[in-house]
């Protein structure tokens, strides 16, 4: 299912006005793959992993956790991207294929995939089976290995690096709160994006202002925390070298980093 999601987005080579009916290409060549997860958890999937619930939140909570996931992971992925092109442009090399990736369609069945379907299917795939599959491995392991998968399945160089950072933060909110928090958030994040591309750099600046200015407040004011939130993410290291050194875990990322440079060209 990733490999015909790949190759569904690595043959649109139209400008991203004219990419109609891919949403709906991208809907089917996802299904297989959500579909087999689904079927791997079984029961699970629907008796704990839609309704485990720690902690209950309001619209506040999540208007928080929002501003603070968006602001922190806009921030990250401009200073990765600037800086990555920086040291590319060194070597005679350059991301802006990979940028341009990066665009998509209006269409509505586009906008229907990315703001809706696709978080939807990623939520219950990375934070539904996967987190909560490992979680008996303790739940920094959880969070942690579902956001490296969660990144490198969107297999762009541009993208992976704050995917897996946004994957970090939606998996804490899952294990403190539910699987549903994560959703809504992922939801408004791609709402966002769809919405900060339609509207170019009027809404852009705006976004990174807002949301980034938001990041630093909650941040500062929930700065006690921190120490209690890094002790979640305590991991057995044996156990990651066990993981990572696995046949098919070693093949994925070499596929994956593979994907990723399709977006480097040379100058």
């Amino acid at each position: 299912s990733i490999f015909l999601v790949t190759l569904v987005s690595a043959s649109a080579k139209s400008p991203p006005g004219n990419l109609n009916n891919m949403g709906l290409l991208l809907i089917l060549a996802s299904l297989p793959g959500v579909a087999a997860f689904l079927a791997y958890r079984g029961r699970d999937f629907l008796t704990y992993d839609l309704r485990a619930k720690k902690e209950s939140f309001d619209f506040l909570v999540f208007l928080k956790w929002t501003c603070f996931s968006i602001g922190f992971v806009e921030f990250f992925a401009i200073l990765w991207g600037s800086g990555l092109e920086a040291v590319a442009q060194v070597f005679g090399y350059s991301t802006q294929e990979a940028q341009e990736q990066l665009k998509f369609s209006f269409h509505w069945d586009m906008i229907l995939y990315g703001v809706f379907i696709g978080p939807l299917m990623e939520e219950f795939v990375f934070r539904g089976v996967i987190l909560r599959s490992l979680e008996k491995y303790g739940a920094g392991f959880a969070i942690l290995m579902s956001a490296i998968f969660f990144g490198l399945i969107h297999g762009k160089i541009i993208q992976t690096p704050y995917a897996i950072l946004m994957g970090i933060l939606l998996g804490f909110v899952t294990l403190r709160y539910s699987i549903w928090m994560a959703v809504y958030i992922h939801i408004f994040n791609n709402g966002i994006a769809f919405a900060t591309l339609y509207f170019q750099d009027q809404l852009g600046i705006l976004q990174l202002v807002f949301f980034g200015l938001s990041a630093c407040y909650i941040g500062f004011f929930q700065r006690k925390k921190v120490p209690d939130i890094w002790k979640l993410f305590h991991c057995d290291k044996k156990l990651l070298w066990r993981v990572f050194t696995t046949f098919p875990v070693i093949l994925f990322f070499i596929i994956s980093l593979f994907v990723m440079t399709l977006g480097i060209r040379k100058l």
